[in-house]
């Protein structure tokens, strides 16, 4: 077996490489379902939350190649944006036309949760969708600091600019300032893998060539030293993304020539955005519908019929969701260039 790593694979297998981390995040969600397993196999099945990281990151080396290319920078946030709020407003809408059907909708309380307002407030909904909206306002920035001399030094200050400012411990006595600085610090703990995913970008347009030991070896330990020498609390999932990513473009060669696996995560990377928020939304309504019945039924105790339905619907509404809003998205697209 070939260990030497293309780095242009990451770039080539973009579209499988989402599709696998939009996995990982879905089977990360399992425990918190609150399916009944073992504590080990809960506590493995955790570190699938690392699919975000790995769409920060792939979603950084997009941004990367985008703004390289000199476009208008109104024009690149207006097609950010639109390839984010179009299809999570059309995911809002079967949720919102449920709430309705059973009396438990808020204007007030979805707009909130809608606008992301509520994530900061109260660490509820789509919290990666809050992130992004931050991050992408700011990323021609982080494109042009990046530009200004010896890339890997800047990028690890950035990095460690960051690691820093998540790790204050500030006592803050009005609760919602105080609420609002620790989501701040949850959330940006994630940023450096977006970062990573930027300054990485020239290197994998490149095809640099990396063994793959080295690509594994090195974070680790760097995530082992922080959490030895440094602090246990310390936000390290940014080193776990170059190992894992290792590991995927590995699984990626050995099964790409398996038509339907190959197709079936590809497509799951089509529709990652979508899986992930039809994921958090079906587990909120089908644990309301199943929790009354779970006493009557013991095939419903485990919780896996449940969260065997949620990635069921899950991957047929995001089909549906993507259907609907992509051609929208591709209107609005064509609109910003007339």
């Amino acid at each position: 077996m070939n260990l030497q790593i293309d780095l242009n694979q990451l770039s080539k297998y973009r579209t499988p490489l989402m599709g696998l981390a939009a996995l990982m995040i879905i089977i990360c969600h399992a425990p918190q379902y609150g399916i009944s397993m073992p504590i080990t196999i809960s506590n493995l099945l955790q570190r699938g939350g690392l699919g975000v990281d790995i769409f920060l990151f792939l979603s950084g080396l997009g941004c990367y190649y985008s703004l390289s290319k000199g476009v208008i920078l109104k024009q690149w946030y207006y097609k950010r944006f639109i390839r984010i709020f179009v299809p999570y407003l059309f995911m809002q809408i079967p949720f919102w036309i449920w709430k309705l059907y059973n009396g438990v909708f808020s204007f007030s309380k979805e707009f909130m949760v809608f606008s992301t307002i509520d994530f900061w407030l109260n660490h509820t909904g789509a919290w990666y969708i809050a992130l992004l909206i931050p991050l992408y306002s700011f990323t021609p920035l982080i494109y042009k600091y990046l530009q200004l001399g010896n890339r890997m030094l800047l990028t690890g200050l950035m990095v460690v600019a960051l690691i820093i400012v998540c790790m204050f411990n500030i006592n803050i006595f009005n609760d919602t300032t105080h609420a609002v600085f620790n989501n701040l610090q949850w959330a940006f703990g994630r940023v450096p893998s977006f970062v990573i995913g930027m300054a990485a970008a020239p290197l994998i347009k490149r095809g640099m060539k990396i063994h793959a030991g080295v690509l594994i070896i090195l974070p680790l330990i760097f995530y082992v030293a922080i959490h030895e020498f440094i602090n246990k609390d310390t936000p390290t999932q940014w080193c776990l993304v170059p190992p894992a990513l290792t590991v995927l473009i590995i699984f990626i060669e050995y099964i790409k020539n398996k038509k339907f696996i190959y197709h079936f995560i590809s497509w799951i990377g089509i529709v990652s955005l979508e899986s992930y928020l039809a994921n958090i939304y079906l587990c909120d309504i089908l644990k309301e519908i199943f929790s009354p019945l779970r006493a009557n039924y013991p095939l419903l105790t485990n919780g896996y019929l449940e969260y065997s339905l949620v990635i069921l619907l899950g991957i047929l509404l995001s089909l549906l969701i993507n259907k609907i809003s992509m051609p929208i998205v591709t209107k609005l697209d064509m609109s910003i260039k007339m």
